[in-house]
């Protein structure tokens, strides 16, 4: 519940902006998963338009169904792409639709923070 109210507040301050930091996708759907598979992998793409290099500083997750690994900060040079891999753990789910979130840190950039949804269902 408190994800949620955050990421509304996060949307009411940046509305309309255009950021110079691209990533995507912003949402990643999982499907359908059964709570017996093994972890699923998707990547995330995060590219710099900024003219300046910008720091990927932290990234954190509202669960901790989704893992990866991000053990220090990465330096993204103008017109340099960094790809993310993540892996969503569905044992460590309840069964039903899921939304769970990735939450990217960014220093440098007109915007800080950036926000991907996952989600899902468990079946």
């Amino acid at each position: 519940m408190h994800i949620k109210i955050f990421v509304a507040f996060l949307s009411f301050l940046f509305p309309f902006s255009v950021y110079a930091v691209d990533i995507s996708p912003q949402k990643v759907y999982f499907g359908e998963v059964k709570a017996t598979e093994n972890s699923i992998e998707k990547e995330i793409t995060i590219k710099n338009d900024e003219k300046i290099s910008v720091v990927a500083k932290n990234i954190r997750t509202s669960c901790d169904c989704l893992v990866f690994e991000f053990k220090e900060q990465k330096i993204i040079k103008p017109d340099e792409t960094f790809k993310f891999t993540f892996k969503l753990n569905p044992a460590k789910l309840d069964k039903g639709k899921f939304r769970k979130y990735l939450f990217f840190e960014v220093e440098n950039s007109e915007k800080p923070l950036y926000v991907v949804e996952i989600h899902g269902n468990i079946l």
